[in-house]
């Protein structure tokens, strides 16, 4: 239990019972012996306690229109006693993984040994060795709708029992998700006074999607799409969690677009069986090339019948790209960044 507490952070934050995780941190070495007991009963018996399965959602403000709710990303905040058993049942799981290499090498989210920087590099990488054998070379940058929400959880039972996570421990997973509920919190401050006001909805029932910001979300998701790099074939996918991005080469114009729309009807099969939504409004394709090249051929790129936009430059993983691997863009970014801070020098 002492060390499940040292993966808190110790914030002042609190779900449904609020109770903050500072509080639970400083009163762990009390309370320790009845939780290791209500844990073992939950993972040996391969049920959740129905209490911790209620999820306060925040509504987080990304950018644009403060009055349109797209522009808000829903944050679930989950019991700190909740956190604590998913973290327990994510160490036997993430070991389980990795003591039987079930992970896709394409998947460098969330991973020991794998990093942003290590995805970055590779990515980078492929591209650069394309373009120095000249080969016609394009990257598709996927965007996913609401990956969290959609998560299917027949098909994600299906697919722990297939990777070998059976028994009490599917049972558990099944029970987890089982009559789990949310509700809406929005605070407001009194500019008069002190005061905060507390504004909370009705408590509904969810029958998908996982809860957004757990450290079980995370390796549930990249459980779910594990098995699309396996389908795709004439590609290379390069995945950090959600962020899903392939590349295409040819040295033949005719043949690299024969490659797309084959990779194309791939993804979107693989999508479709794992019911996720491809946005082809907010998914970007760039045609990478030398400074040089002055005639460039566009392949058509479609997804759900919709033609996906070019771009000349795009943010990958917090890296400024462009299409010709020039780096302007990341340097007048990081310029912007630490002109912010000069004045802490």
């Amino acid at each position: 239990m002492i060390s499940l507490a040292k993966s808190l952070k110790g914030k002042p934050t609190a779900g449904d019972d609020d109770i903050p995780e500072k509080l639970v941190t400083q009163c762990v070495q009390l309370i320790k012996g009845p939780l290791a007991h209500i844990y073992s009963l939950s993972l040996n018996s391969g049920v959740f306690p129905d209490v911790w399965k209620t999820a306060k959602v925040k509504p987080l403000y990304k950018k644009g229109d403060k009055y349109d709710m797209r522009n808000y990303r829903p944050i679930s905040i989950i019991p700190v006693f909740t956190k604590l058993l998913e973290r327990s049942m994510y160490n036997r799981i993430i070991s389980f993984l990795y003591e039987n290499k079930i992970l896709s090498e394409a998947q460098n989210g969330f991973r020991k040994g794998k990093s942003i920087d290590r995805a970055v590099h590779s990515f980078i990488g492929r591209i650069q060795k394309a373009l120095d054998i000249r080969v016609h070379t394009i990257v598709i940058f996927i965007d996913v709708t609401k990956v969290y929400n959609i998560l299917n959880h027949t098909l994600l039972l299906e697919k722990l029992f297939y990777y070998g996570i059976r028994g009490s421990t599917n049972l558990w997973f099944w029970s987890y998700w089982t009559h789990r509920k949310q509700f809406i919190e929005i605070c407001q401050s009194e500019s008069s006074s002190m005061r905060v006001n507390r504004y909370r909805s009705c408590c509904m029932e969810i029958n998908q999607g996982v809860p957004q910001g757990s450290v079980l979300s995370l390796l549930l998701f990249l459980l779910y799409i594990n098995d699309l790099p396996v389908n795709i074939h004439d590609a290379n996918l390069v995945m950090f969690g959600d962020d899903i991005n392939v590349l295409i080469s040819d040295s033949d114009e005719r043949l690299l677009q024969t490659k797309i729309d084959r990779v194309v009807a791939e993804l979107e099969t693989g999508f479709n069986m794992n019911y996720l939504v491809i946005n082809a409004g907010k998914t970007a394709v760039m045609l990478c090339h030398n400074r040089q090249t002055h005639v460039l051929v566009k392949p058509l790129v479609t997804f759900n019948n919709m033609n996906v936009d070019y771009t000349a430059e795009i943010k990958f993983l917090d890296i400024q790209i462009t299409d010709t691997l020039k780096w302007h863009g990341q340097v007048q970014l990081l310029a912007g960044k630490l002109c912010c801070v000069r004045w802490l020098l």
